[in-house]
């Protein structure tokens, strides 16, 4: 029996273990008993806190999400103009912390494993209504009022295009250029 508060100490470890498993060994090559070994945990532990592997896998996607979305909340408490909220929702996009390898590598496997793990496409429909709600939010001073959903989406796509190629390993494009290009192209929809 697990002790009596450990639950957030053990769930973050074997997150912690998922992220580090998927980085080294692929998605499916990451057990319940690879990840839980690597924790320092027995593989029942996993039952009872997350139910099964597919459990596992959501917590650690909604922990990545949640990072990004309390960097976002962070820095939009700073932004004082609807130009300054958009410039924090990229800037939180574009943060060193979103691009190590690790990190990386659970994202893209965990996108990966939406059709066959439908509570992923919920918990990734979440975090996108907000972001694009944010989006709309900051954009409707700035825009046309009949170009602020187009634009939001562009905005969308733009940010997770352009991380998903400054984040692979063989890309021409690092961060900063990713950045560069966003700068630009963002600069051109709100003219």
């Amino acid at each position: 029996m697990p002790k009596v508060g450990m639950a957030p100490l053990r769930k973050s470890q074997l997150i912690d273990a998922t992220i580090q498993c998927i980085h080294e060994e692929g998605v499916a090559r990451s057990s319940v008993q690879r990840i839980s070994k690597r924790a320092g945990l027995s593989p029942g532990i996993v039952a009872h806190y997350f139910e099964d592997k597919d459990g596992l896998l959501v917590a650690t996607l909604k922990r990545l999400n949640k990072g990004l979305s309390n960097e976002i909340v962070r820095r939009m408490a700073d932004a004082e103009q609807p130009v300054d909220r958009l410039w924090a929702i990229l800037d939180a996009h574009f943060e060193p912390v979103h691009f190590a390898p690790d990190t990386v590598d659970a994202w893209f496997a965990l996108w990966g494993m939406m059709r066959e793990i439908p509570e992923l496409q919920r918990v990734q429909r979440v975090y996108e209504a907000r972001l694009h709600s944010n989006l709309r939010h900051a954009l409707r001073p700035l825009v046309a009022a009949d170009r602020v959903e187009i634009v939001a989406d562009t905005i969308s796509a733009m940010i997770d295009g352009l991380w998903a190629k400054s984040a692979q390993p063989t890309t021409l494009i690092t961060a900063k250029r990713a950045r560069a290009v966003f700068d630009d192209a963002l600069l051109r929809l709100l003219d």
